[in-house]
């Protein structure tokens, strides 16, 4: 049926979604509510509706038909399903009860006064027995039935037990009829098909019926209760056999009466659920809080076991608390209480019900607890325990305990929804047994913690006055720097605290490495200044031993304990008692502290550590009494090496300033470090104006005629591997009017290139000098070299015989001018070959020479007619090998050379 055809319907019809909103209203519908738009859900609609219907039970339970009244009259509400473009919908049809009911109807409006009244009464409440007690008091006053039972299905058990009947004056029935399993084959269809079933004759005779609806035979209708369209329980109607049988209308009547009582029913159980979730929250509320607020252990398990028994509805609460391999009892409610809290079991016991539990660590319920004879509760009982459940405590993944909760009054008391409440208390009564082992714990440990704390302060006080002591004789120590009364005011000062009889520092002589006395309190033993040996080297006696193992020694009786029968010799008879430390300074051995006393055990290990810490104190102050005097001598001798420094420089300062050439130093950068007056006198320059100046900063002094020498320089500054340790270089520099020369070496350590030393000299006269000399050089030459060649002319015209025959004595006066003619023209030749040489004008003419030969030339042409002239006897031998190789040169220097 279209929506188009709803629209032509005299009754109300509505179209619901399945989350509740009326989705459609036809005209009917929106004239008799009073509706003005859709925007309505039917909850709304049900709102005004007696009795109370809950709408979520309307869409769950469909096909349904219940009679209801409304501020409108009483009406008809039916449902059905309905479906439109493939979408699952609810349709809801509410139409008046007056013409609902057929004419040929019996009592009509009786049955529907009945109807209304029944589902007044069953909406009045939400006890599910008052509901069942309503229903059998007006199905049997509706049929007008001898009896009426209502028969409650179990499920599990697959039987029928009987709830509740009323006989036909309206008394509660006695007898608690049960139909088993066997019995049900004639009611499948009214038990599983939900359809009314009709027994007579003998199926109806074989049906237990209770002897107050009187004698039979009886006719028997039965219809099922559903809910969520499964069996809940079975309706029994009993009639006299010779009645008319249960009519149509009566069935219909029925099923209403039926569907009104699920929901009832269905309401009933919501209620009880939101009721029981309620209080069980509430129940864990107080228990948390309770938890949170105490610490009390006792107080907050009695609060886990009375809520649990109110929650729970049992008759007996305990709880196990896990002692290593036991459950010890620790709280209970229920029967032998005081019995339980004395009791324990082993967790190992396979048959204990509470240490299965723990050991598995899973919650556990059994019902009819009698069926596992096998299994032992190991509890208190008066009334056999018919249903048990036991979940783990846990915190932190470990099972600390084991709450159980016990029912002697029903067999199938627990199910998986207590399980899931129990182990919420089980998880509270974790947390309150974990805290009170938490402040067990917290108690030791604050008691600890106490004698600690008190401990350590009487710790800190004698740490305090050990510190406050070594501060002191840090700080005396540290005031002097004599030796002599620095080891004497440490003995003093250790004194105070040992109490020996006799005290005394041995100090080590490197060079003897042998023990002196070199400080004693007590005793009778006098020092001479500067100590006294002891006549031990340093690896022998008591002073050898501690210097040996670098420990600290206490000795209550020495004389008499076999560990020291090695070193007793060294000690006094009269003393018993010895402490000893030994004194170094970094790894070097300084010598030892040594305390004596007559009395056996008279020194404590703190004394001992005390003196160990006092020997460090007492090593440094001797380490830095003798540094102080090492470093004064040392200043003493540097200061008298600087006097004779200062000394020899002052003398090289003054020999280097008298030296007239000038004098610059340069650093293995290129920058000035060193330079004389004199240069600064030659280049008229203060010591200001060179001093820590890079040379290549002098070239504007110099111009581009000190080129080559600041480069030399900066070469040798930046390639210092490449310099020759013997490098020399030497260059003129044309200051304004003068000629500096300036010489350049290498300066090395070794092989490190430490700079450069320059060496200048005004040269500017000797050059003019050796100019004039040049010059006059030149002119004399010249000048002689003119009248020379008329003389020596003329003297050789004449020898020729130019101006006649000449006599012996005349030739030969010629020939000795000639002679000294040509010696005077070599004289002028070397004159200008000098002249040319220094002005760099000489040529040479090279030809290959034999040198025998001119050797020759020069023995019998020159030195032979010199000897002969001289009239010198003199012999004169030439030996030149035959086979000299020739060589290239000027025949003529060479022949000058020869001369």
């Amino acid at each position: 049926m279209g929506l188009r055809a709803l629209d032509q319907a005299v009754e109300a019809v509505f179209i619901a979604a399945p989350d509740g909103a009326i989705v459609y209203a036809n005209q009917a519908a929106r004239s008799q509510w009073g509706l003005t738009s859709v925007t309505f859900s039917l909850e709304m609609l049900l709102a005004n509706v007696a009795p109370r219907v809950n709408w979520q039970a309307v869409v769950e339970n469909v096909p349904q038909h219940q009679l209801v009244e409304t501020g409108l009259g009483d009406f008809w509400l039916s449902t059905e399903p309905y479906r439109e473009s493939d979408a699952n919908f609810l349709k809801i049809t509410i139409q008046s009860a007056e013409g609902a009911v057929t004419a040929e109807e019996a009592s009509p409006s009786r049955q529907s006064q009945l109807l209304l009244e029944a589902s007044r009464a069953i909406g009045a409440t939400f006890e599910q027995s008052q509901v069942i007690q309503v229903l059998v008091s007006y199905a049997r006053e509706l049929g007008g039935a001898a009896g009426a039972i209502f028969y409650q299905y179990d499920q599990v058990n697959n039987l029928l037990a009987e709830a509740y009947g009323l006989s036909q004056d309206g008394s509660e029935i006695e007898s608690a009829a049960i139909i088993k399993q066997q019995q049900l084959e004639p009611l499948e269809d009214a038990l599983f098909d939900f359809m009314p079933v009709v027994l007579t004759g003998t199926t109806a005779g074989a049906w237990p019926t209770p002897a107050e609806f009187g004698a039979g035979p009886f006719q028997i209708l039965i219809m099922a209760l559903t809910l969520h369209e499964e069996p809940y329980g079975m309706l029994a109607l009993f009639q006299q056999a010779e009645v008319e049988p249960f009519s149509a209308v009566l069935q219909t009547s029925l099923e209403i009466l039926l569907s009104h009582t699920g929901l009832a029913i269905e309401n009933a159980r919501l209620f009880t659920d939101t009721y029981q979730r309620e209080s069980f929250s509430n129940a864990l509320g107080r228990v948390s809080l309770a938890t949170s607020a105490t610490l009390d252990l006792e107080s907050v398990l009695n609060l886990i076991c009375q809520e649990s028994i109110t929650t729970f509805q049992v008759d007996g609460i305990y709880i196990w608390q896990r002692d290593e391999d036991e459950l010890v009892g620790l709280a209970a409610i229920g029967y032998g209480t005081e019995d339980f809290l004395a009791s324990r079991i082993a967790l190992e016991d396979a048959q204990a019900f509470s240490a299965i539990v723990s050991r598995t660590g899973e919650a556990t319920f059994i019902n009819q607890f009698e069926k596992h004879p096998n299994l032992a509760l190991a509890l208190p009982q008066h009334d056999p325990i018919l249903s048990v459940l036991g979940v783990p405590l846990r915190r932190e993944e470990e099972t600390i305990g084991v709450l159980v909760l016990t029912d002697t009054r029903t067999a199938d008391k627990f199910n998986q929804r207590d399980v899931s409440r129990a182990l919420q208390f089980g998880s509270q009564a974790a947390i309150a047994i974990q805290n009170a082992h938490l402040v067990h714990e917290l108690r030791g440990l604050n008691e600890d913690l106490d004698s600690r704390v008190a401990q350590r302060t009487i710790d800190l006080e004698r740490e305090r006055d050990r510190v406050q002591f070594l501060l002191r004789i840090t700080s005396e120590l540290a005031a002097s720097l004599d030796e002599d009364r620095v080891l004497n005011r440490a003995l003093e000062l250790v004194n105070e605290i040992v109490n020996a009889s006799e005290s005394m520092i041995l100090l080590l002589d490197p060079e003897t490495d042998m023990f002196h006395y070199r400080a004693v309190l007590g005793g009778h033993m006098q020092l001479p200044a500067g100590g006294l040996s002891t006549g031990r080297y340093r690896h022998e006696g008591l002073a050898g031993w501690l210097l040996n193992s670098r420990e600290a020694l206490i000795a209550n009786d020495i004389h008499n304990d076999e560990r020291w029968q090695e070193i007793a010799g060294d000690i006094e008879p009269e003393y018993h008692s010895v402490l000893g430390a030994p004194l170094f300074s970094g790894d070097d051995a300084i010598g030892v502290l040594l305390f004596f006393h007559e009395a056996a055990g008279a020194f404590s290990q703190q004394q001992m550590q005390l003196v160990r810490a006092v020997a460090v104190q007492v090593a440094n102050a001797i380490g830095n009494a003798q540094l102080y005097f090492f470093i004064q001598d040392q200043a003493e001798q540097i200061g008298s090496l600087l006097r004779e420094e200062q000394k020899e420089a002052a003398k090289n300062e003054a020999i280097l300033e008298s030296i007239a050439d000038g004098l610059l130093v340069a650093d293995d950068e290129g920058r000035v470090i060193l330079a004389n007056a004199a240069l600064g006198q030659m280049l008229s320059l203060q010591d200001e104006d060179l001093i820590g100046r890079p040379i290549n900063e002098m070239l504007g002094i110099y111009g581009t005629s000190g080129l080559h020498w600041s480069k030399t320089i900066e070469n040798w500054a930046h390639n210092s591997d490449q310099v020759e340790p013997f490098a020399l270089l030497t260059d003129d520099l044309h200051v304004e009017n003068r000629i500096i020369n300036v010489r350049l070496s290498p300066v090395f350590n070794a092989n490190d290139f430490l700079g450069t030393v320059s060496i200048f000299r005004d040269i500017t006269k000797a050059v003019e000098v050796d100019r004039i000399k040049s010059e006059f050089v030149s002119n004399v030459s010249h000048e002689l070299r003119t009248p020379m060649t008329s003389i020596k002319g003329y003297t050789d015209l004449m020898l020729m015989g130019a101006a006649g025959g000449m006599s012996d004595s005349q030739r030969h006066y010629l020939t000795v001018i000639k002679n000294n003619a040509d010696r005077l023209k070599s004289l002028v030749d070397d004159l200008l070959d000098i002249s040319r040489i220094e002005t760099g004008k000489t040529k040479l003419l090279r030809v290959y020479l034999d040198i025998g030969d001119v050797v020759n030339d020069v023995v019998n042409g020159h030195l032979r007619g010199r000897r002969q002239d001289a009239g010198k006897e003199m012999d004169i031998t030439c030996d030149i090998p035959a086979d000299l190789p020739t060589v290239s040169a000027d025949k003529e220097k060479v022949t000058r050379i020869l001369t």
